[in-house]
């Protein structure tokens, strides 16, 4: 399976995973979706992002569903670029073991097997930058602006 688009956010994969960890987080999805099949909604959809305070609740709690996923690794490649997508898009918080978790799934050696030729040094770049906004992220701190990893 090639990929032709090198951010991290781009395919449906990737977007199967952020819609999963959004629903996880509390973001009512079924309202985007009626929007979304809303032929005459002309207004602005919700942001697919969740909120800060969501995303602690499910980080800090050791009980929470999110937290029972990654502690049973039952979260997915995808789950974490999308899961430090949003934690960067928020200001999240971000626990060390999560970070390298996220720092790993995003290293060039566990993704190249994705992508097509033409879009590799291109890809590698988008980690490299991912990587570093992951490295240098501060809690509290929105790290990413709204359309940067998409």
């Amino acid at each position: 399976m090639g990929k032709d688009d090198a951010s991290i956010l781009s395919g449906d994969d990737e977007f199967d995973a952020l819609w999963t960890l959004l629903e996880i987080c509390g973001f009512d999805t079924e309202e985007y979706e009626d929007l979304s099949e809303d032929d005459d909604y002309d207004g602005d959809y919700p942001e697919l992002v969740p909120t800060r305070e969501n995303l602690n609740a499910q980080l800090l709690d050791p009980y929470s569903e999110l937290n029972i996923l990654l502690s049973r690794c039952e979260i997915g490649y995808l789950d974490f670029l999308v899961l430090g997508v949003f934690i960067l898009r928020t200001g999240a918080i971000l626990p060390p073991e999560l970070k390298e978790k996220i720092l790993k799934t995003a290293a060039w050696e566990t993704d190249e097997w994705r992508w097509k030729e033409e879009f590799k040094e291109e890809r590698k770049k988008a980690l490299q930058y991912f990587r570093s906004k992951i490295e240098n992220h501060i809690d509290g701190k929105v790290s990413a602006s709204e359309n940067e990893f998409y």
